[in-house]
Formats: C-alpha cells, structure tokens, sequence
C-alpha cells in the first residue's frame, strides 16, 4: 500500500515537473506546417506524459520497429535463411531464400565462401561446365523496390532494392587504388567503366549511365578512395557475379537465366545448400542499428514467405499485423507500407502510426521472451553514439536511453525505451511531421534536440527514490 501511495505522489511531481517541457512541445507544435505527437508511459501503461500521442503520424524509419518486433515474434531467433540448389537431370536450379547476411561481414567474407562451397561441390559432381543455370527468386515477387519509394533516389545506398538473391545488400562499391578502379561483387566484364579524370584529387565519384550496365567514374584520388552505388536490379548483378565467381573457380556456366512468372516450379533432389551467416537475431540487429533498409524489407518479404507462401510486399504487411494484433495490440490508425519507412506519400498515406501504438509495441516486446533481442538491437543514446551530439547530458549515463531513430523529409521519430533514476522502466515515443521550408525551422536536427529534450526532462524531473518498501 505504501509503495501504491509513494508511485501516486511520483507520478503528481512528475506531472506538475513536466510543465515547461510540455509549453516546449506546445510551441512547436503551433508553428506553421509542423505537427508534434509525445506519449510516455510506465511498462504498467500508465501515461506520465501525452501531447497528441493518439494521432497517427509519418514513422519515417521508426516503422523498422514494427517489422523487426513482427520477426522476432513470429520465428525463432535462431532462423537462417538457406539458399537451396535442385539438380534435375543435367538442369541445376538456384533457389533464393532471400539470405540478407551474402556481404562481406567483419572477419568473414561471406560472398567467398559461397562460391567456394558451391564450386567444390560442382567439382565433386564433376560438372565443371554448365549448359544452363537457372535462379529463381520468385517466391520474393516482382518488385525489388516499393513504387512509393522516390525514383529520383534509386541509385543511393540507402535505396537498394530487395531481392531474393542479392549480394552486398544490392549495393556496387566502386574502389579506386593505385590508379585502377576496380568493383565489388566482381562481375567480369557485365558493367562497363567509362572514367573522366579531373585536376582536383580531392574528386571521386560515381553516377550510371546506363543502369546495372554502364559506369561514369570522375576523378582519380591520390588516397585510396571507394564510394557505393544501388544496383536498380540487384538479381541482374547477383547473375553476372556468379558467373563469374565460378568460372574463376574453374566452373564454366554457359547460361544463367532468371525464372519467368510462368516457369514451372525447381525440380529434383538438393544438390546444394548454403546457411546464412547471420541469425534471424542478428539480422534485427543489424535493421535498428544501422537502419538498413535492404535487411528491413528483407524481415518483411520472409514473414510473407513464411506465413503465407509468397513474400512479396502485400503479404509481408499482412504477416506483420497479423503478428502483431496476435499480441492483442490495438492497431487502430496503423498504416504500414513497407518494412523500412522509407516509401513517403504525397499526402502523407505511408507508414503512419500514433506514438501511442508505438509504446504500446514497445510495452508488449517488454513482457515478451524475445523481447531482449528488440531491446538490445536499439541505439544506445548517450555520449558515445551516434546520438551523442543530442544526448550529452549526463542526465542519460549510463545508457539510459535505448531508441531507434527516423528521418525522411518531412518526419523525424525517435522511439524506443527509457531507464528513470530509480530504475523504472518507460517506454516514449516522440514524432514530428513536417513540411520542409530550408530553413533552420524545419531541420532534422531541431526536432532531434526537441525529442532528446522530452526524454531528458522526463528523468531530470523524476523524483527520487525515498526507499519505501512493499
């Protein structure tokens, strides 16, 4: 009884300490074109802090923590991906699994061993020349890139489109050393460079001429320099990549051909298979703390494959909320478009969700087995993240705050979870939709100070633990 009286009296200081941060809020929220949501809450659901929170708003990369919750809860966390060759008489057929982790990795490249393995198994088989290889990603649908994702944008690195055999995360890395430009994955000569020096060696940089064909590389640096660019269909340079990664291991493939709509199924016995090197766990990781969103639509494409047969865009949002309303989530106002928050909407219709659905996410990933994977895969924001700039104060030492981040022109998010100086648990999440004049007004980083503000204020105005006992 005591304790429910000392949380009442915390709950009323907090509350009236919150004041001035909620005439912060109010201010911003008044401006022209800018649109402020905050909820805070106990793990118990109690709302210590709420402006708008119920209003759905543009996630930008903060939709990631639907998809990433959606995986961890529907598959093991110890699930891999495995790519699977079918041999049929002398028609071998590679099936892809949509294997996120096919990059070089930390100590291990990954593409390597792949090809490695495959090519000794080949020599094994005495098959050192292939008529015909065919590559079938088609259980991952049509599209690599959702059509609400900018076009004009397609060839950044944070563009790469998904599919179910993709290398480097769909991603060409242009390398320059000693002189030579050289690409990774090595594809032979299936892309062409065409290079235009410049006087200043400060200058590297790298466009399509023609796509997934033709190179412009301008300029030639004195230092070794590499910069990376989206494939616009990473299948097309997974093909040329294999092809050639095996004939450099003595394995000749005279055609490899990518499965149509309408071609029969893969045929006969497993020749071959290969695991993926990352866990369904690391994969998550690697979606929050880098916000990746090649390994995001990836999580989103396999719930649809696994839950419904075919992982293509429409089934993997299914998957997600029917996953997530299996918790007894209210989803009311949940617009999810894809499984990063990077498609946008002219008005607005794109990954939309209220504060309020995000802590609530958050509050049932708490109580959930798996739910230390989620926390763990969030971005430490204290003084030695990227965060660091916003989140100085010591008010957030040690690792206080666990948050993903968003941003796309036109929203900044941050939501995640937050640790009071008494050690109570919360879970915040603070959105800003805006329309972007270039000024100072509507820069990302205002509403990152504004976001690090209300959780600040929320510990700094925490009031002590006076040691009352149950």
């Amino acid at each position: 009884m005591l304790r429910l009286v000392a949380m009442l009296l915390a709950t009323v200081l907090l509350q009236v300490g919150l004041v001035a941060q909620a005439a912060q809020v109010r201010a911003i929220d008044r401006e022209q074109d800018i649109d402020v949501s905050v909820r805070v809450e106990t793990l118990d659901g109690e709302v210590l802090f709420d402006w708008d929170g119920d209003t759905p708003r543009v996630l930008a990369s903060n939709t990631k923590l639907l998809t990433t919750a959606a995986a961890l809860l529907a598959l093991p966390a110890d699930y891999r991906w495995q790519t699977t060759v079918y041999l049929d008489d002398e028609r071998l057929t590679l099936v892809g699994a949509g294997d996120p982790s096919l990059r070089r990795l930390p100590g291990r490249d990954v593409p390597a061993e792949f090809l490695d393995s495959l090519a000794e198994a080949l020599r094994e088989a005495r098959m050192e020349s292939i008529p015909t290889l065919v590559l079938d990603a088609r259980a991952f649908g049509e599209h690599a890139r959702h059509p609400l994702w900018p076009e004009e944008q397609w060839h950044q690195t944070y563009a790469a489109g998904f599919a179910g055999l993709a290398i480097e995360g769909g991603l060409l890395e242009v390398q320059h050393e000693d002189g030579r430009v050289r690409l990774y994955p090595e594809v032979g000569d299936a892309i062409h460079v065409e290079r235009k020096l410049k006087k200043d060696a400060s200058i590297f940089t790298g466009y399509w001429l023609r796509e997934d064909k033709l190179l412009r590389v301008n300029g030639g640096p004195r230092k070794a320099r590499k910069i990376a660019l989206a494939a616009r269909d990473p299948q097309q340079i997974f093909r040329a990549w294999l092809v050639h990664g095996l004939g450099e291991r003595g394995i000749e493939v005279r055609d490899a051909i990518l499965a149509g709509p309408h071609d029969p199924e893969p045929r006969g016995e497993v020749f071959w298979t290969f695991d993926s090197a990352w866990t369904l766990a690391e994969a998550v990781a690697v979606a929050n703390l880098d916000s990746d969103n090649f390994v995001s639509e990836a999580l989103l494409k396999t719930l649809g494959l696994v839950r419904f047969g075919r992982g293509d865009y429409a089934n993997g949002l299914r998957a997600v909320r029917e996953i997530l309303a299996e918790t007894g989530m209210s989803l009311q106002g949940l617009q999810q478009t894809d499984g990063s928050g990077f498609a946008r909407h002219p008005q607005g219709e794109a990954n939309r969700a209220s504060p309020a659905l995000l802590c609530e996410l958050l509050r049932k990933m708490a109580e959930h087995p798996e739910g230390q994977l989620l926390f763990d895969s969030l971005p430490i924001a204290d003084r030695g993240s990227r965060l660091s700039q916003y989140f100085s104060d010591p008010i957030f030492d040690p690792q206080r705050v666990h948050a993903k981040t968003g941003w796309i022109t036109g929203a900044s998010s941050l939501s995640g979870y937050a640790l009071a100086p008494d050690g109570t648990p919360l879970v915040f999440s603070v959105v800003v939709n805006y329309v972007k004049d270039h000024t100072r007004r509507t820069h990302n980083s205002r509403f990152r100070h504004l976001q690090a503000a209300v959780v600040g204020d929320i510990l700094r105005q925490w009031p002590q633990s006076d040691g009352v006992e149950e």
